[in-house]
């Protein structure tokens, strides 16, 4: 990627405009904290809530002290001057799915920028396995990967969802790109089947 920087001076009463074109840098480095959910079995998930900003720290806190932790992570690009890196940024700020193998919960919410354990009087609140599941299948398939080309994360015949617009929420399926950053989807509307296409941003993959 080039980028384009102007500079301006006066001669002779004159103002001269040259360019130089500097390379950005790209590193596409993946960041080291996504990972899939852990297995736990039968165990039952709760979910924390960290100190603010502070996921990773509260990650490292819950793995030392044993404790299985899965936090959803969105990947996207940062740009700095003329460096542009992948960065980890959570899908649900300040939350993290922590596992009770065994034990209770409230060694959890001791652990280092752990502010609380989300629950009532009762106790904490238990997150069914699927669910975790279901966000673990979604990050490990890419689909919270902005960093990847449309082309890359929409397939001829995959399932879709629009998440956007007049047709938010309807399935559809994928025919082939229409462009860099659009995909023409077959869509089923008052009974028949319609041929459209749409932003590659407004497309969730079903599941």
């Amino acid at each position: 990627m080039l980028h384009l920087e102007t500079k301006s001076a006066r001669i002779s009463g004159r103002r001269v405009t040259s360019a130089t074109i500097r390379k950005v840098e790209i590193d596409e480095t993946e960041p080291e904290i996504i990972a899939p959910a852990p297995d736990i079995g039968s165990a039952s998930w709760i979910v924390a809530m960290t100190e603010p900003r502070a996921e990773a720290k509260a990650i490292e806190a819950l793995t030392d002290a044993g404790y299985p932790v899965f936090c959803p992570f969105i990947t996207r690009w940062r740009r700095h001057g003329f460096r542009q890196d992948k960065i980890a940024v959570p899908l649900f700020p300040r939350y993290l799915f922590v596992g009770l193998v065994s034990g209770p919960a409230y060694p959890v919410a001791r652990c280092k920028s752990i502010a609380m354990v989300i629950g009532d009087a009762s106790g904490p609140v238990v997150i069914r396995r699927h669910v975790v599941e279901h966000f673990s299948r979604r990050q490990t398939a890419g689909a919270y990967d902005e960093t990847r080309k449309p082309a890359d994360r929409f397939k001829p015949g995959e399932a879709v969802t629009v998440s956007v617009g007049p047709f938010a929420s309807i399935p559809a399926t994928v025919v082939r790109m229409a462009g860099d950053e659009r995909v023409a989807i077959l869509m089923s509307i008052l009974g028949s089947q319609t041929l459209t296409e749409a932003p590659a941003t407004s497309l969730r993959k079903a599941g």
